[in-house]
């Protein structure tokens, strides 16, 4: 009697091993779905399930993100087998790549199981888009390098365009680096943050425009001068320093300097400063000599077909003057700027071309008189 109790028993033992081994093995790998991209603030479910159950004890599924592992977003006891389904707020925290566990309830002798990663994404419309500079002044000089970075208030999966005058730059990240500056390019810098939800969902930001401007470095520095006469009839000279290269708003300095004519007033000079060296221009005499003495005039003959004399060359040059301009007449008619049959050239009028044809009124007696270009008052003539 004892002998059959004992064996009972080891049997009865033996199966109830046998069923709790067997049951390690009837949980498969579940399958999580759901979808792949949502905007935050959306409501989403994801679903989690197990083929095959052969177990009827309760089922406990949690769905976790990689990021933490020890905090479950979501929860679902499945007590007949049913899908787990997980309703859900969308927040930041949910984007990443996520997972389902599956494991027996209150049952700690079977094992979990986890499904295959998936990954989902949160969208955050972007919001705040403007740009930080470094460094972060707006006047910069040439053959510098500037850092301009797009940042944004809010927004995930960000893409970014650039332009420059409303001109799209060549450049879809975040920083736009230039790393040595020319002329070309200053302007006003503006930035556009994009992202989407889907193919016709899209949210955008446009930054305010930021200013660059770029300093060239001084290379040459002319003076010059032009003689004014007042009302009253006193003179002076006004003095020009200029730069010629640079994109600037300040260009030239104007002097003005009382003179004398035929006076030496003696070496003038100036200096530009940029911030980054100082150039001098070369020495300038102030030095007004006024039109007098011979003026001579020269001919050239210009001919076409068989020799024939078609049209002459007449210049006209005064003695002395440093500022002379010179007018033209035909029989003591003074030719006012061109004719039909008659031209003049550069800029002080010293030069004068005639067309000789019949019956055009260029056959006649020629003189020049030349003045001070500043004070018409003196006309030495030829």
């Amino acid at each position: 009697m004892t002998q059959r109790i004992f064996f009972m028993l080891v049997i009865m033992g033996f199966c109830t091993m046998w069923q709790k081994a067997d049951a390690k093995n009837t949980l498969g790998k579940p399958v999580l779905s759901g979808p792949s991209r949502s905007l935050v603030g959306s409501v989403e479910e994801f679903y989690c399930k197990l083929d095959n159950i052969q177990t009827n004890e309760i089922i406990l599924y949690e769905l976790f993100n990689e990021v933490n592992l020890y905090r479950a977003m979501g929860e679902y006891s499945s007590h007949s087998k049913e899908e787990a389904t997980f309703p859900s707020l969308i927040t930041p925290d949910y984007d990443g790549t996520l997972i389902c566990k599956a494991s027996v309830q209150n049952n700690s002798e079977i094992s979990p199981t986890f499904s295959t990663w998936m990954n989902f994404s949160v969208v955050v419309p972007v919001e705040g888009a403007h740009i930080i500079s470094s460094p972060p002044s707006e006047e910069l000089w040439e053959r510098d390098s500037v850092t301009l970075q797009c940042n944004v208030t809010k927004g995930t999966y960000v893409s970014y365009e650039w332009f420059l005058n409303d001109r799209l730059l060549l450049n879809d990240s975040k920083k736009l680096h230039i790393s040595s500056l020319s002329s070309k390019d200053s302007g006003k810098y503006v930035c556009v943050a994009t992202n989407y939800l889907n193919e016709t969902d899209y949210y955008n930001s446009r930054s305010d425009g930021r200013n660059v401007h770029v300093k060239e470095h001084l290379t040459k520095l002319e003076i010059s001068f032009v003689v004014i006469k007042n009302v009253e009839g006193n003179f002076s000279a006004n003095v020009k320093c200029q730069v010629n290269t640079v994109f600037s708003e300040h260009q030239y300095a104007l002097f003005t300097l009382p003179i004398t004519l035929d006076q030496d007033m003696g070496m003038m000079y100036c200096q530009a400063n940029m911030g980054k060296g100082q150039l001098q221009s070369e020495n300038l005499d102030i030095n007004v000599e006024s039109v007098g003495g011979t003026v001579t005039m020269t001919l050239q003959k210009s001919t076409g077909k068989d020799f024939e004399v078609s049209g002459v060359l007449l210049n006209c040059k005064v003695e002395r003057g440093m500022h002379p301009h010179y007018n033209w007449f035909i029989n003591n008619a003074r030719l006012e700027g061109q004719g039909s049959f008659y031209r003049t050239f550069h800029p002080d009028n010293s030069v004068l071309t005639v067309s000789l044809y019949p019956n055009s009124g260029s056959a006649g007696f020629y003189h020049c008189e030349a003045f001070n270009s500043f004070d018409n008052t003196t006309r030495p003539r030829f």
